[in-house]
C-alpha cells in the first residue's frame, strides 16, 4: 500500500490544536511517526507608542574619610554650590598628627558637608556630598 497523504494531513491537522509533541500510529500496512518541537508562546507585539524612559535621577556622590581621625575643612573653605574638580582637596582628616587629604574622586557641585570642622570621623564615613557633574553637551567629532 502507498503513502496516504490525506490521512497524514488529517493527523497533522488534528495535532495542531494540542500540546502533543510526538505521535506514532502503526496499523497493518500503515506506520507513521510525527514529531514536532514544542511551540513557545508568541512574544507580545511591540507597543506602537514608545515608552518614556524613566527619568534618571542623578545619585549623589559621597566623599569618604580615608582614615579614622578628626575632620578639618580646607584652608580655603568651600561653600554649597561651589564646583569641585576631580582630585581637589575638600578637607583633611588628622590622624596620629598626620594630615590626610580628603580628595574628590570625580567632579561635581558641593551639596553639603556631612560633618563639622573638628568632628571625629571613622574610616569610610561619608564626609561630603556632591551632585555629580553632568555633561549635556555632545563633543564635536
Amino acid at each position: 500500500m502507498g503513502v496516504d497523504i490525506s490521512r497524514i494531513a488529517a493527523i497533522v491537522k488534528m495535532l495542531a490544536g494540542t500540546r502533543i509533541s510526538e505521535l506514532e500510529i502503526q496499523e497493518e500496512g500503515f506506520h507513521v511517526k510525527i514529531r514536532r518541537q514544542p511551540t513557545l508562546p508568541a512574544a507580545p507585539a511591540p507597543s506602537q507608542v514608545p515608552e518614556e524612559a524613566p527619568a534618571q535621577e542623578e545619585q549623589p556622590v559621597y566623599i569618604t574619610s580615608p582614615v579614622v581621625g578628626v575632620f578639618r575643612k580646607p584652608s580655603e573653605p568651600l561653600n554649597e554650590g561651589d564646583k569641585v574638580e576631580a582630585g581637589q582637596v575638600v578637607g583633611v582628616v588628622e590622624s596620629m598628627r598626620l594630615a590626610n587629604p580628603v580628595r574628590a574622586a570625580a567632579p561635581g557641585t558641593l551639596v553639603r558637608y556631612l560633618v563639622q570642622d573638628g568632628d571625629p570621623v571613622e574610616y569610610g564615613q561619608n564626609l561630603v556630598e556632591l551632585a555629580p557633574e553632568t555633561n549635556h553637551h555632545a563633543e564635536p567629532i
